[in-house]
Protein backbone atom coordinates (compact mmCIF):
# COMPACT_ATOMS: atom_id res chain seq x y z
CA UNK A 1 0.00 0.00 0.00
CA UNK A 2 1.33 3.19 -0.58
CA UNK A 3 1.28 5.89 2.03
CA UNK A 4 0.87 9.65 0.93
CA UNK A 5 2.59 11.66 2.76
CA UNK A 6 0.49 14.15 5.48
CA UNK A 7 1.50 17.45 3.62
CA UNK A 8 2.58 18.58 0.28
CA UNK A 9 1.73 21.94 -1.76
CA UNK A 10 -1.90 21.85 -0.65
CA UNK A 11 -2.65 23.86 2.88
CA UNK A 12 -1.89 21.39 5.95
CA UNK A 13 -5.64 20.38 7.63
CA UNK A 14 -6.21 21.10 11.23
CA UNK A 15 -5.53 17.61 12.22
CA UNK A 16 -1.68 18.55 10.40
CA UNK A 17 -0.96 21.40 11.73
CA UNK A 18 -1.77 20.26 15.57
CA UNK A 19 -0.27 17.15 14.85
CA UNK A 20 2.77 18.60 13.29
CA UNK A 21 3.22 21.02 16.72
CA UNK A 22 2.63 18.02 19.02
CA UNK A 23 5.37 16.43 17.02
CA UNK A 24 8.29 19.24 17.69
CA UNK A 25 7.20 20.78 21.27
CA UNK A 26 9.26 20.01 24.33
CA UNK A 27 8.60 19.79 27.80
CA UNK A 28 10.88 23.49 28.24
CA UNK A 29 8.38 25.14 25.75
CA UNK A 30 5.98 24.81 27.95
CA UNK A 31 5.18 28.18 29.62
CA UNK A 32 5.15 27.63 33.81
CA UNK A 33 1.32 28.77 34.15
CA UNK A 34 0.32 26.10 31.94
CA UNK A 35 2.69 23.40 33.56
CA UNK A 36 0.81 24.51 36.82
CA UNK A 37 -2.43 24.19 35.05
CA UNK A 38 -1.23 20.49 33.62
CA UNK A 39 -0.49 19.37 37.17
CA UNK A 40 -3.56 20.76 38.92
CA UNK A 41 -5.96 19.01 36.07
CA UNK A 42 -4.23 15.84 36.91
CA UNK A 43 -4.67 16.61 40.53
CA UNK A 44 -8.11 17.41 39.85
CA UNK A 45 -9.10 14.27 37.85
CA UNK A 46 -7.80 11.81 40.80
CA UNK A 47 -9.61 13.48 43.02
CA UNK A 48 -13.07 13.13 40.96
CA UNK A 49 -11.84 9.54 40.64
CA UNK A 50 -11.90 8.48 44.17
CA UNK A 51 -14.54 10.69 44.94
CA UNK A 52 -16.75 8.90 42.78
CA UNK A 53 -15.97 5.41 43.74
CA UNK A 54 -18.39 5.00 46.00
CA UNK A 55 -21.46 6.92 44.12
CA UNK A 56 -23.63 4.69 42.24
CA UNK A 57 -22.63 5.78 38.65
CA UNK A 58 -19.00 4.71 39.71
CA UNK A 59 -19.59 1.93 41.51
CA UNK A 60 -21.67 0.79 37.73
CA UNK A 61 -18.39 1.86 36.19
CA UNK A 62 -15.89 0.06 38.36
CA UNK A 63 -18.30 -3.28 38.18
CA UNK A 64 -18.36 -3.21 34.12
CA UNK A 65 -14.64 -1.66 34.12
CA UNK A 66 -13.41 -4.75 35.56
CA UNK A 67 -15.43 -7.09 33.35
CA UNK A 68 -13.47 -5.68 30.83
CA UNK A 69 -10.49 -6.66 31.95
CA UNK A 70 -7.38 -6.80 30.17
CA UNK A 71 -4.05 -7.54 30.32
CA UNK A 72 -2.26 -5.60 33.27
CA UNK A 73 -1.41 -2.34 31.86
CA UNK A 74 -2.68 0.66 33.86
CA UNK A 75 -4.52 1.32 36.67
CA UNK A 76 -8.47 2.43 37.73
CA UNK A 77 -7.58 5.13 40.27
CA UNK A 78 -7.81 3.38 43.75
CA UNK A 79 -7.98 0.08 42.73
CA UNK A 80 -4.43 -2.12 43.05
CA UNK A 81 -5.13 -4.63 40.02
CA UNK A 82 -4.45 -3.31 36.75
CA UNK A 83 -6.30 -3.65 33.60
CA UNK A 84 -6.07 -2.55 30.07
CA UNK A 85 -4.96 0.73 28.83
CA UNK A 86 -8.58 1.80 27.54
CA UNK A 87 -10.09 0.28 29.97
CA UNK A 88 -8.47 2.26 33.09
CA UNK A 89 -9.17 5.24 30.75
CA UNK A 90 -12.68 4.49 30.16
CA UNK A 91 -13.37 3.93 33.88
CA UNK A 92 -10.71 6.95 34.92
CA UNK A 93 -12.44 9.10 32.12
CA UNK A 94 -16.04 8.37 33.04
CA UNK A 95 -15.58 8.75 36.34
CA UNK A 96 -14.59 12.08 36.98
CA UNK A 97 -17.39 13.74 35.43
CA UNK A 98 -19.70 11.13 37.36
CA UNK A 99 -21.16 14.27 39.38
CA UNK A 100 -20.76 17.17 37.07
CA UNK A 101 -17.21 18.16 38.92
CA UNK A 102 -14.60 18.68 36.68
CA UNK A 103 -13.27 21.46 34.62
CA UNK A 104 -15.12 22.92 31.53
CA UNK A 105 -13.17 25.05 28.82
CA UNK A 106 -16.28 27.90 29.09
CA UNK A 107 -16.59 29.18 25.82
CA UNK A 108 -16.56 25.90 23.97
CA UNK A 109 -18.55 23.71 26.71
CA UNK A 110 -16.21 21.14 27.23
CA UNK A 111 -15.26 18.67 29.88
CA UNK A 112 -11.62 18.91 29.05
CA UNK A 113 -9.96 17.21 32.03
CA UNK A 114 -11.68 13.90 32.29
CA UNK A 115 -10.93 13.06 29.15
CA UNK A 116 -7.19 13.95 28.51
CA UNK A 117 -6.02 12.92 31.88
CA UNK A 118 -7.84 9.79 31.77
CA UNK A 119 -5.85 9.28 28.39
CA UNK A 120 -2.67 10.33 29.21
CA UNK A 121 -2.43 8.77 32.84
CA UNK A 122 -3.34 5.39 31.20
CA UNK A 123 -1.36 5.39 28.54
CA UNK A 124 1.96 7.01 30.51
CA UNK A 125 1.46 4.06 32.99
CA UNK A 126 1.59 1.43 29.72
CA UNK A 127 4.55 3.05 28.40
CA UNK A 128 6.23 3.40 31.08
CA UNK A 129 6.57 7.54 30.82
CA UNK A 130 8.06 10.15 32.85
CA UNK A 131 6.48 12.85 34.06
CA UNK A 132 7.42 15.72 31.96
CA UNK A 133 6.09 13.39 29.04
CA UNK A 134 3.03 13.12 31.03
CA UNK A 135 2.59 16.66 31.97
CA UNK A 136 3.35 17.48 28.27
CA UNK A 137 1.07 15.04 26.91
CA UNK A 138 -1.71 16.83 29.08
CA UNK A 139 -0.63 20.05 28.21
CA UNK A 140 -0.74 19.69 24.30
CA UNK A 141 -3.84 17.20 24.46
CA UNK A 142 -5.64 19.93 26.34
CA UNK A 143 -4.75 23.01 24.19
CA UNK A 144 -6.20 20.93 21.23
CA UNK A 145 -9.56 20.59 22.83
CA UNK A 146 -9.95 24.04 23.07
CA UNK A 147 -8.22 24.65 19.62
CA UNK A 148 -11.24 22.34 18.35
CA UNK A 149 -13.87 23.66 20.70
CA UNK A 150 -13.32 27.47 19.11
CA UNK A 151 -14.22 26.90 15.85
CA UNK A 152 -18.12 26.76 16.62
CA UNK A 153 -18.38 27.29 19.95
CA UNK A 154 -22.24 26.47 21.41
CA UNK A 155 -22.80 24.65 18.19
CA UNK A 156 -23.39 20.93 19.15
CA UNK A 157 -25.99 21.49 21.94
CA UNK A 158 -28.77 22.46 20.11
CA UNK A 159 -28.07 19.64 17.71
CA UNK A 160 -28.68 17.62 20.75
CA UNK A 161 -24.50 16.54 20.93
CA UNK A 162 -22.47 16.91 24.05
CA UNK A 163 -19.57 18.24 22.95
CA UNK A 164 -17.21 16.70 25.43
CA UNK A 165 -17.87 13.47 23.65
CA UNK A 166 -17.47 14.67 19.96
CA UNK A 167 -14.41 17.28 20.49
CA UNK A 168 -12.29 15.41 23.25
CA UNK A 169 -11.17 12.07 21.21
CA UNK A 170 -9.25 14.42 18.97
CA UNK A 171 -7.10 15.99 22.22
CA UNK A 172 -7.30 12.57 23.82
CA UNK A 173 -5.70 10.98 20.94
CA UNK A 174 -3.03 13.71 20.27
CA UNK A 175 -1.91 13.38 24.03
CA UNK A 176 -1.94 9.16 23.73
CA UNK A 177 0.05 9.78 20.39
CA UNK A 178 2.85 12.13 22.22
CA UNK A 179 3.19 9.25 24.72
CA UNK A 180 3.70 6.31 22.71
CA UNK A 181 5.91 8.83 20.67
CA UNK A 182 3.65 7.97 17.31
CA UNK A 183 5.05 9.84 13.90
CA UNK A 184 3.21 12.38 12.61
CA UNK A 185 2.16 10.70 9.96
CA UNK A 186 0.50 8.16 12.63
CA UNK A 187 -0.86 10.46 14.81
CA UNK A 188 -2.46 12.51 11.74
CA UNK A 189 -4.47 8.73 11.21
CA UNK A 190 -5.07 8.46 15.23
CA UNK A 191 -6.95 11.49 15.17
CA UNK A 192 -8.95 10.46 12.04
CA UNK A 193 -9.73 7.15 13.39
CA UNK A 194 -10.70 8.76 16.87
CA UNK A 195 -12.86 11.49 15.10
CA UNK A 196 -14.70 8.10 13.41
CA UNK A 197 -15.62 6.99 16.86
CA UNK A 198 -16.29 10.28 18.54
CA UNK A 199 -19.88 9.67 20.10
CA UNK A 200 -21.89 12.18 22.24
CA UNK A 201 -25.92 11.82 22.04
CA UNK A 202 -27.39 14.10 24.61
CA UNK A 203 -30.61 12.23 25.16
CA UNK A 204 -30.17 10.80 28.30
CA UNK A 205 -31.12 14.39 29.30
CA UNK A 206 -34.54 13.42 28.72
CA UNK A 207 -34.78 10.31 31.17
CA UNK A 208 -31.97 11.11 33.29
CA UNK A 209 -29.94 8.04 32.85
CA UNK A 210 -26.19 7.87 32.96
CA UNK A 211 -24.84 7.72 29.37
CA UNK A 212 -23.35 11.45 29.18
CA UNK A 213 -21.02 10.46 32.06
CA UNK A 214 -19.61 8.14 30.20
CA UNK A 215 -18.60 10.55 27.00
CA UNK A 216 -15.17 11.25 28.21
CA UNK A 217 -14.35 7.81 29.47
CA UNK A 218 -15.18 6.76 25.78
CA UNK A 219 -13.02 9.65 23.97
CA UNK A 220 -10.13 8.46 26.43
CA UNK A 221 -10.75 4.35 25.42
CA UNK A 222 -11.19 5.45 21.29
CA UNK A 223 -7.72 7.53 21.58
CA UNK A 224 -6.04 5.19 22.98
CA UNK A 225 -7.46 1.92 20.69
CA UNK A 226 -6.60 5.08 18.02
CA UNK A 227 -3.32 5.29 18.25
CA UNK A 228 -2.41 1.68 18.62
CA UNK A 229 -4.13 1.24 15.21
CA UNK A 230 -2.70 4.26 13.82
CA UNK A 231 0.70 2.84 15.11
CA UNK A 232 0.18 -0.61 13.50
CA UNK A 233 -0.44 1.11 10.35
CA UNK A 234 -4.00 1.73 9.96
CA UNK A 235 -4.67 4.56 8.04
CA UNK A 236 -7.39 7.55 9.34
CA UNK A 237 -8.89 10.71 7.38
CA UNK A 238 -6.42 14.22 7.77
CA UNK A 239 -9.64 16.07 7.19
CA UNK A 240 -11.28 14.20 9.62
CA UNK A 241 -12.58 17.86 11.09
CA UNK A 242 -13.18 19.96 8.58
CA UNK A 243 -14.26 17.51 5.09
CA UNK A 244 -17.34 17.42 3.86
CA UNK A 245 -18.14 14.72 5.61
CA UNK A 246 -15.86 15.72 8.55
CA UNK A 247 -17.34 16.27 12.06
CA UNK A 248 -18.19 20.04 11.56
CA UNK A 249 -20.13 19.01 8.45
CA UNK A 250 -22.13 16.13 10.24
CA UNK A 251 -22.37 17.56 13.60
CA UNK A 252 -23.38 20.88 13.33
CA UNK A 253 -24.28 21.72 9.74
CA UNK A 254 -22.99 25.52 9.90
CA UNK A 255 -21.79 26.71 6.89
CA UNK A 256 -18.14 26.80 6.08
CA UNK A 257 -17.68 30.15 6.65
CA UNK A 258 -18.82 30.40 9.98
CA UNK A 259 -16.10 28.47 10.99
CA UNK A 260 -12.94 29.75 12.39
CA UNK A 261 -10.92 27.36 11.51
CA UNK A 262 -7.77 29.64 11.58
CA UNK A 263 -8.11 30.12 15.25
CA UNK A 264 -7.79 26.58 15.48
CA UNK A 265 -4.39 26.29 14.14
CA UNK A 266 -2.98 30.01 14.73
CA UNK A 267 0.12 31.12 17.31
CA UNK A 268 0.19 27.70 18.69
CA UNK A 269 2.95 27.11 21.25
CA UNK A 270 2.50 31.37 21.56
CA UNK A 271 -1.13 31.51 22.43
CA UNK A 272 -2.97 29.11 24.65
CA UNK A 273 -6.52 28.73 24.39
CA UNK A 274 -6.27 25.89 27.43
CA UNK A 275 -5.88 28.98 29.70
CA UNK A 276 -9.90 29.24 29.20
CA UNK A 277 -10.39 25.76 31.03
CA UNK A 278 -12.32 27.31 34.37
CA UNK A 279 -11.85 24.66 37.81
CA UNK A 280 -15.46 23.73 39.22
CA UNK A 281 -15.93 25.09 42.43
CA UNK A 282 -19.42 23.89 42.49
CA UNK A 283 -20.56 20.24 41.32
CA UNK A 284 -23.52 21.18 38.98
CA UNK A 285 -23.49 22.26 35.38
CA UNK A 286 -20.87 24.94 34.93
CA UNK A 287 -23.00 27.47 33.02
CA UNK A 288 -25.08 28.01 36.30
CA UNK A 289 -22.28 28.62 38.31
CA UNK A 290 -22.77 32.60 38.26
CA UNK A 291 -26.44 32.04 39.20
CA UNK A 292 -25.12 28.91 41.66
CA UNK A 293 -23.40 31.32 43.65
CA UNK A 294 -25.54 34.63 43.52
CA UNK A 295 -28.16 32.31 45.48
CA UNK A 296 -25.42 31.23 47.99
CA UNK A 297 -24.38 35.22 48.54
CA UNK A 298 -28.08 35.40 49.85
CA UNK A 299 -29.23 32.26 51.20
CA UNK A 300 -29.05 33.45 54.59
CA UNK A 301 -30.82 36.84 54.10
CA UNK A 302 -34.13 35.16 53.00
CA UNK A 303 -36.93 33.33 54.22
CA UNK A 304 -37.92 30.84 51.59
CA UNK A 305 -41.51 30.66 52.93
CA UNK A 306 -42.01 34.87 52.08
CA UNK A 307 -40.44 34.31 48.36
CA UNK A 308 -43.33 34.86 45.63
CA UNK A 309 -41.23 34.28 43.08
CA UNK A 310 -37.42 34.22 41.63
CA UNK A 311 -36.50 35.80 38.43
CA UNK A 312 -32.81 34.17 37.10
CA UNK A 313 -31.17 35.57 34.11
CA UNK A 314 -29.92 33.42 31.65
CA UNK A 315 -27.50 33.51 28.30
CA UNK A 316 -29.87 32.42 25.17
CA UNK A 317 -27.64 29.28 24.70
CA UNK A 318 -27.97 28.44 28.17
CA UNK A 319 -31.92 27.56 27.98
CA UNK A 320 -31.51 24.36 26.17
CA UNK A 321 -29.23 22.92 28.33
CA UNK A 322 -30.64 23.93 32.08
CA UNK A 323 -33.58 25.22 31.79
CA UNK A 324 -35.80 23.51 29.27
CA UNK A 325 -38.70 21.59 29.47
CA UNK A 326 -39.09 23.52 32.56
CA UNK A 327 -41.64 21.21 34.04
CA UNK A 328 -39.18 18.33 34.21
CA UNK A 329 -36.44 20.77 35.33
CA UNK A 330 -38.92 21.50 38.30
CA UNK A 331 -38.51 18.42 39.51
CA UNK A 332 -35.39 15.96 37.97
CA UNK A 333 -35.74 12.44 38.37
CA UNK A 334 -32.19 11.77 40.08
CA UNK A 335 -28.55 12.98 41.13
CA UNK A 336 -27.82 13.31 37.52
CA UNK A 337 -30.60 15.15 35.88
CA UNK A 338 -30.94 17.62 39.40
CA UNK A 339 -27.19 19.06 38.37
CA UNK A 340 -28.26 20.63 35.29
CA UNK A 341 -31.39 21.91 36.32
CA UNK A 342 -31.74 25.69 36.80
CA UNK A 343 -34.78 25.63 39.33
CA UNK A 344 -33.30 22.67 41.51
CA UNK A 345 -29.95 24.19 41.63
CA UNK A 346 -31.24 27.38 42.65
CA UNK A 347 -33.67 26.59 45.45
CA UNK A 348 -31.82 23.91 46.52
CA UNK A 349 -28.73 26.75 47.08
CA UNK A 350 -31.12 29.04 48.68
CA UNK A 351 -32.65 26.29 51.04
CA UNK A 352 -29.67 24.76 51.77
CA UNK A 353 -26.98 27.87 51.79
CA UNK A 354 -24.72 25.19 50.32
CA UNK A 355 -23.28 23.42 46.71
CA UNK A 356 -20.82 21.01 47.29
CA UNK A 357 -20.23 17.38 47.03
CA UNK A 358 -22.68 16.54 49.21
CA UNK A 359 -25.46 18.23 47.41
CA UNK A 360 -28.17 16.78 45.47
CA UNK A 361 -28.61 13.59 47.52
CA UNK A 362 -31.76 11.71 47.01
CA UNK A 363 -33.86 13.23 49.94
CA UNK A 364 -32.78 16.93 48.69
CA UNK A 365 -34.72 15.90 45.36
CA UNK A 366 -37.52 14.95 47.29
CA UNK A 367 -37.43 17.84 49.99
CA UNK A 368 -40.81 19.67 50.09
CA UNK A 369 -39.34 23.29 50.51
CA UNK A 370 -36.83 22.63 47.83
CA UNK A 371 -39.31 21.64 45.06
CA UNK A 372 -41.92 24.51 46.15
CA UNK A 373 -39.15 26.65 45.49
CA UNK A 374 -38.53 25.05 42.12
CA UNK A 375 -42.17 25.80 41.54
CA UNK A 376 -41.60 29.57 41.81
CA UNK A 377 -38.05 30.20 39.81
CA UNK A 378 -38.05 30.98 35.94
CA UNK A 379 -35.97 32.51 33.93
CA UNK A 380 -35.51 35.38 31.61
CA UNK A 381 -33.14 35.37 28.31
CA UNK A 382 -30.55 38.11 28.20
CA UNK A 383 -29.58 38.48 24.53
CA UNK A 384 -26.91 40.89 25.91
CA UNK A 385 -25.07 38.13 27.38
CA UNK A 386 -23.21 36.65 24.23
CA UNK A 387 -19.61 36.27 25.65
CA UNK A 388 -19.37 32.65 25.48
CA UNK A 389 -16.29 32.63 28.04
CA UNK A 390 -17.81 33.70 31.25
CA UNK A 391 -20.97 32.48 33.09
CA UNK A 392 -22.38 35.62 34.94
CA UNK A 393 -25.61 35.28 37.35
CA UNK A 394 -28.41 37.55 37.94
CA UNK A 395 -31.34 36.90 40.70
CA UNK A 396 -34.35 38.95 41.90
CA UNK A 397 -36.02 37.53 44.38
CA UNK A 398 -39.51 38.86 45.12
CA UNK A 399 -41.06 38.67 48.64
CA UNK A 400 -44.66 39.57 49.81
CA UNK A 401 -44.67 42.53 51.41
CA UNK A 402 -40.95 43.78 50.84
CA UNK A 403 -38.83 45.10 48.51
CA UNK A 404 -36.99 42.69 46.18
CA UNK A 405 -33.20 41.49 46.74
CA UNK A 406 -30.66 41.16 43.93
CA UNK A 407 -27.91 39.32 43.78
CA UNK A 408 -25.35 39.66 41.08
CA UNK A 409 -22.38 37.99 39.53
CA UNK A 410 -20.21 39.17 37.25
CA UNK A 411 -17.57 36.53 36.51
CA UNK A 412 -18.53 32.81 37.42
CA UNK A 413 -16.24 31.92 40.15
CA UNK A 414 -13.15 29.66 38.61
CA UNK A 415 -13.24 31.29 34.96
CA UNK A 416 -10.67 33.29 33.64
CA UNK A 417 -11.71 36.46 35.66
CA UNK A 418 -11.86 34.98 38.75
CA UNK A 419 -9.74 32.20 38.43
CA UNK A 420 -9.28 29.60 41.54
CA UNK A 421 -6.16 29.19 42.86
CA UNK A 422 -3.33 26.83 43.29
CA UNK A 423 -4.13 25.93 47.28
CA UNK A 424 -8.40 26.09 46.28
CA UNK A 425 -7.87 23.50 43.81
CA UNK A 426 -5.87 21.25 46.31
CA UNK A 427 -8.09 21.81 48.87
CA UNK A 428 -10.89 20.43 46.97
CA UNK A 429 -8.69 17.69 46.08
CA UNK A 430 -8.39 16.85 50.05
CA UNK A 431 -12.28 17.17 49.97
CA UNK A 432 -12.64 15.00 47.42
CA UNK A 433 -10.07 12.18 48.24
CA UNK A 434 -11.02 12.41 52.08
CA UNK A 435 -13.06 9.16 52.28
CA UNK A 436 -10.95 7.10 49.95
CA UNK A 437 -7.42 8.00 51.59
CA UNK A 438 -5.86 9.31 55.06
CA UNK A 439 -4.39 12.35 55.35
CA UNK A 440 -0.82 11.47 55.26
CA UNK A 441 -1.65 9.24 51.82
CA UNK A 442 -3.90 12.70 50.43
CA UNK A 443 -0.73 14.88 50.91
CA UNK A 444 1.82 12.14 49.56
CA UNK A 445 -0.20 12.52 46.42
CA UNK A 446 -0.46 16.10 46.02
CA UNK A 447 3.05 16.11 46.76
CA UNK A 448 3.67 13.35 43.85
CA UNK A 449 1.77 15.53 41.19
CA UNK A 450 3.76 18.49 41.40
CA UNK A 451 6.99 16.24 41.78
CA UNK A 452 6.20 14.94 38.42
CA UNK A 453 8.85 17.58 36.55
CA UNK A 454 11.28 15.88 38.47
CA UNK A 455 9.32 12.16 38.16
CA UNK A 456 11.33 9.34 35.87
CA UNK A 457 8.32 7.12 36.51
CA UNK A 458 5.09 8.46 36.12
CA UNK A 459 3.56 4.97 37.24
CA UNK A 460 4.39 5.86 40.93
CA UNK A 461 1.48 8.10 40.94
CA UNK A 462 -1.30 5.46 40.77
CA UNK A 463 0.22 3.70 43.86
CA UNK A 464 0.23 7.11 45.76
CA UNK A 465 -3.63 6.90 45.02
CA UNK A 466 -4.62 3.49 46.64
CA UNK A 467 -4.67 3.98 50.14
CA UNK A 468 -6.29 2.35 53.49
CA UNK A 469 -9.14 4.48 54.03
CA UNK A 470 -11.26 1.79 52.48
Amino acid sequence: MTKKPVSGARALTVSETLCAWSSTIQYEDLPPDVVEQSQLRILDVLGLVLLARRSDVGSALLRGARSLGGPAEASIVGEARAVGAATAALANGAMAEAIEFDDTHTESIVHVGAAVVGAALATAEAQGSDGQALLLAVATGAEAVCRIGVVAPGGFHPRGFHPTGIICPFGAALAAGSLMGLSLEQRVWALGIAGSQAAGLLECWADGTWAKVVHPGWAAHSAIIACRLAAAGFTGPARILEGAAGLFASHIQQPSHELDLVRAQAELGQKWECRGIAFKPYPNAHVIHGLTEAALQIACTIDVDEVEEIVCAVAPHWIPIVCEPMAEKRRPPNTAQARISLPHCIAEALVTGRMDAGSFAQEQLLDPSINALADKIRYEPRRDWTDKSIFPGEIRVRLNGKPDIVSEVAFNLGGHARPLGREAIVEKFRANASDALASGEIESVVAGVFDLPHATDARALAGLCLGSAD
